[in-house]
């Protein structure tokens, strides 16, 4: 009952459908205030241990800090704001419980959100435009927005990738055409270069080297088809000027020229609206913005100052120390989820405001505390096995053994 429940709860809130269909009625908010208080319930000592994870009682705290500002400010806030940041933090706890208890159950669940978001984009791309999506001629499904709809099927299909062990097979690879369906077709120049980059490093860890040669032509071929379906849509389908010029900087290689043109000022204009860099202008004052700087690092430093962009890159950080602990075999989920979240923390303003993708951090602070407790074990082990070499009664402590 628990993992129908769980697989339920986890479609909703991935797809962003829950979200989507609370436009007149609560419908996200019930879902995830019950999700909660079920799971949380249930999985109490569970969540105890991951309270006193230090790392994770650190992110916890990085969620938990604009509510504490807007409790503390003179200003008054919609009870809007109070309740998404509220479920920001419940979906975070839920999802990580989730992850260690039910591996399989979730990975089966951000299963069909993958392909439920690529269905929709498609759908959305090729018979009814827009019909969920605010960006003219742009896919995003029930995420709405294509920048946050790319990050989700990149980030869920990283997830599903990393759960699989061993050599890219036919399975991998129908999971990883869809990934760069899903994104391509949200004309997000972000989310296709992040898709890129991650999609490539995985191929180039996990492939076989004697098979490398065979995979560098297999996506040289992959590229080269790409492009040309990025010509026959870009010359033969009605797409917007918005979509059409995001493929006219990905064909015509000005990339980087018509990327800094547009979000490079953007972020440089957000950057000038700080007055007071150390405490920031205060929670949600890019949310309020016409159009936000598209990036986060530049978003937390103007809703709180250069104190919560410490707390943000010092998260970022703590995470490479943690997965540089271990070989690449434990520590690739956390790698890959590292990228990913500097990849788009350079392209988007809101990833720790949006719902829909809120799991995804769960899923990496679970998977990192499992982390920590396997290297605390090979230390306790690699001690014992020291000790036994000793007649001491506390014999010294072995070199490799450093302090977590």
């Amino acid at each position: 009952m628990n993992k129908i429940i769980a697989f339920l709860w986890m479609i909703a809130i991935g797809t962003n459908a829950a979200q989507y269909y609370s436009q007149e009625a609560a419908y996200q908010g019930v879902i995830i205030l019950v999700g909660a208080v079920y799971f949380l319930f249930i999985f109490r000592r569970q969540l105890l241990n991951f309270i006193f994870f230090k790392d994770y009682l650190f992110v916890l705290f990085i969620l938990v800090y604009p509510l504490f500002l807007m409790m503390t400010s003179i200003h008054s806030f919609e009870r809007g704001t109070y309740t998404s940041l509220i479920g920001v933090v419940m979906v975070f706890l839920v999802a990580s419980i989730l992850r260690s208890e039910f591996k399989g159950t979730i990975i089966l669940s951000i299963s069909v959100v993958v392909v439920v978001g690529v269905t929709l984009n498609l759908y959305e791309l090729f018979i009814e435009n827009n019909i969920w999506s605010t960006a003219p001629g742009r896919s995003a499904g029930f995420y709405v927005n294509p920048n946050i709809s790319s990050s989700a099927i990149l980030g869920y299909g990283l997830t599903i990738l990393l759960s699989r062990t061993g050599k890219i097979d036919i399975i991998d690879q129908i999971l990883i055409s869809l990934i760069f369906i899903g994104v391509f077709v949200t004309f997000s120049r972000a989310g296709i270069i992040s898709a890129t980059i991650c999609i490539a490093i995985f191929i180039a860890v996990r492939v076989n080297r004697k098979y490398l040669l065979r995979i560098i032509m297999i996506s040289l071929s992959v590229m080269v088809i790409a492009l040309l379906s990025s010509s026959y849509i870009y010359h033969n389908m009605p797409l917007s000027f918005a979509a059409k010029n995001r493929l006219d900087s990905l064909i015509k290689t000005d990339l980087f020229d018509n990327y800094n043109e547009t979000r490079g000022r953007l972020a440089l204009d957000s950057v000038n609206t700080i007055k007071n860099p150390f405490t920031g202008e205060g929670v949600r004052t890019v949310s309020n913005m016409i159009e936000g700087p598209h990036n986060m690092f530049i978003a937390i430093m103007i809703d709180y100052g250069y104190l919560g962009l410490f707390f943000y890159l010092a998260f970022i950080a703590r995470l490479i120390m943690i997965a540089s602990y271990s070989a690449l075999k434990i520590s690739e989920p956390l790698w890959f989820f590292i990228l990913w979240l500097c990849l788009f923390s350079l392209a988007s303003h809101n990833l720790l405001e949006e719902i829909a993708t809120i799991p995804i951090l769960g899923f990496a602070m679970s998977r990192a505390y499992q982390q920590i407790n396997i290297i605390k074990r090979h230390l306790i082990n690699d001690r014992q096995q020291y000790a036994n070499q000793y007649s001491d009664d506390q014999p010294p402590i072995p070199p490799n053994c450093r302090r977590i």
